[in-house]
């Protein structure tokens, strides 16, 4: 340890131990070395921080910009679905009422072939043996008679008729 005298102005003698300096320069050397770490470090933090800002920005604006798109799909999809409802109740009554009007039609028509087949029962009347073979002749003659007039007309008969004719 070396040392040496130094005279202020109140003449006072300081012992100062030399090795002191080069503690003191490694510890300057180790602060520059902290503080450009720090700094460095600072900046790392600080990039970090405006990265993370942009992208936090740049998230929220497409967070801002999905719930926007989203909540304007729901508005048309929900607009479609009302309208898909009214469309289909339309439909619906259309056809409720068509089938209300169908089913007023069926009971009328029922109704008038009930009345019909009253009608006609009242009018009915038993036939007796004889009565029934009648029919049945008269049924067997008007058959033959539509035979010999469709053969008349047809080309046998032309051909027939010209021949025994003409």
């Amino acid at each position: 340890m070396s040392s040496f005298n130094i005279t202020g102005i109140y003449d006072q003698t300081y012992v100062i131990d030399t090795n002191i300096f080069g503690e003191i320069t490694l510890l300057q050397t180790g602060l520059s070395s902290l503080n450009a770490t720090v700094f460095e470090h600072y900046m790392e933090f600080n990039n970090f921080t405006n990265t993370t800002n942009n992208n936090l920005t740049s998230l929220n604006t497409d967070l801002d910009n999905s719930i926007s798109l989203t909540n304007t799909n729901f508005s048309i999809l929900n607009t479609n679905l009302d309208g898909f409802k009214n469309t289909t109740n339309n439909k619906f009554e259309l056809i409720g009422t068509a089938l209300n009007i169908l089913e007023t039609d069926l009971i009328s028509y029922q109704t008038t072939t009930n009345q019909l087949i009253i009608d006609n029962l009242q009018e009915a009347k038993d036939y007796t043996d004889q009565e029934v073979e009648e029919l049945r002749n008269e049924g067997y003659i008007q058959e033959a008679v539509t035979q010999i007039l469709s053969w008349a007309t047809s080309d046998e008969g032309k051909r027939f008729r010209k021949k025994n004719m003409g």
